[in-house]
């Protein structure tokens, strides 16, 4: 998929590299080193373009990730993942 992501965006003539991604219930985000000179508001104007030649439903850009240099791009999962409470509990990295 990050594959696919890159030929998208080179096919809006948007030169960028998938340098991390992170799987999640629900959407999966991209994490996006832009070449030099290039806007992240570039993509965030071309997201429902983006997200008909990706056939998503929507994709969401984050222009900016705290900490990171990069540009993420969120696309929802084809099936979503159920949560369930006990294991957000059970999670040891949460503090009580």
């Amino acid at each position: 998929m990050a594959r696919l992501v890159e030929a998208r965006l080179a096919d809006f003539r948007i030169k960028a590299d998938v340098v991390n991604y992170s799987p999640g219930p629900v959407i999966t985000r991209f994490e996006l080193n832009l070449a030099p000179g290039v806007k992240a508001a570039r993509i965030s104007n071309l997201s429902r373009d983006l997200a008909r030649s990706l056939s998503t439903v929507a994709v969401r850009v984050v222009e900016v990730i705290p900490g990171k240099p990069y540009v993420g791009l969120e696309l929802p999962n084809k099936k979503r993942q159920t949560v369930y409470l006990r294991e957000v509990l059970d999670n040891a990295k949460i503090p009580r």
